[in-house]
């Protein structure tokens, strides 16, 4: 029996297809870390076949990717513990050292493999930090792998004229997306499109390189996957601090407009931005090259390796 896709469905498809036909993203050529080719040939990494929980194969694939364009990387049977922390091995000079990567929606850590590796990544990586040596910022990475055969087309659907809008889409899983969704759904100052429910991811991506400006809200922790996606774009963001840190820290101001905490000058915030046409201009340029340079996948890659020959060799 043929399933028959809902209206939406059919033409988020459509979207997504146009969007990977459209022009191929271009990745910055030069490594914001550099990288000695030959202690790179020295470096092997067993990366496990199989993760906990399966999802996480979306998450971290980039990742693993971009790992394998300098050193090699291959999947193997390696025992992982019933946590979000993928455990990967690390051979070098005739030793072999234990990784993790915390990939946890969460900014708590796992102590017991914290305290047992000599270098830990942590995807939500608390400003504070953790009073633990081997923790270092992990970064973050998209929603999907997806987003680099789209990311051409969305680009040029971004350097096109913006519909005067805000817009901004998540699931209800806290307390802080539903009183920001509120407060824009109540006020009549500015169009906001959006809400409280999500769509296919093409479909979302190609919105937000239409909009004017997009709105970041956290999701179980204080990074969200479309943080990520934004900058990626080259989106105009406005939404609360975040508690958490990247391997190299978003300036406010500068790649996101900022609110309060407690989001009570966010419809303010978000007015004043619609209405500056130059300041949009230089926070979307700013998005797009902090991406380019520090979260895109060879880049990410490029300072986790970095962070392995300093910390390990």
């Amino acid at each position: 029996m043929r399933r028959v896709l809902r209206p939406g469905a059919v033409r988020d498809r459509l979207v997504e297809a146009r969007l990977g036909r459209s022009d191929t993203y271009r990745p910055r050529a030069e490594l914001s870390w550099p990288l000695d080719e030959a202690r790179l040939d020295e470096i092997s990494i067993a990366w496990p076949e199989r993760y906990f929980w399966p999802p996480t194969e979306a998450w971290l694939e980039p990742l693993r990717r971009g790992l394998a364009e300098f050193v090699r990387v291959e999947r193997t049977d390696l025992p992982q513990t019933d946590t979000p922390v993928v455990v990967i091995r690390v051979s070098m000079a005739g030793e072999t050292h234990e990784v993790g990567i915390d990939y946890s929606d969460y900014t708590d850590i796992d102590e017991t493999i914290a305290a047992s590796v000599p270098l830990y990544f942590k995807m939500q990586h608390l400003a504070t930090g953790y009073g633990e040596r081997s923790v270092v910022p992990g970064g973050y990475v998209p929603n999907s792998p997806r987003l680099y055969d789209l990311l051409g087309g969305l680009r040029g659907v971004r350097s096109r004229p913006a519909v005067p809008r805000l817009f901004g889409r998540f699931s209800p899983n806290n307390d802080v997306r539903r009183q920001g969704i509120a407060l824009l759904e109540g006020q009549q100052r500015f169009e906001f499109d959006g809400g409280l429910a999500l769509q296919r991811y093409g479909a979302y991506l190609a919105e937000a390189a239409r909009s004017a400006a997009c709105l970041d809200l956290p999701g179980r922790g204080p990074l969200c996957f479309r943080l990520i996606d934004l900058l990626a774009i080259g989106c105009c963001i406005v939404g609360p601090p975040h508690e958490a840190v990247l391997h190299v820290p978003l300036e406010p101001g500068v790649h996101l407009t900022a609110t309060r905490a407690d989001l009570s000058n966010l419809v303010d915030a978000a007015a004043a931005l619609l209405e500056d046409e130059d300041r949009r201009a230089a926070q979307q340029a700013a998005a797009a090259d902090f991406f380019d340079r520090y979260l895109e996948r060879r880049q990410l890659a490029a300072y986790y390796l970095h962070e392995i020959l300093a910390r390990i060799a």
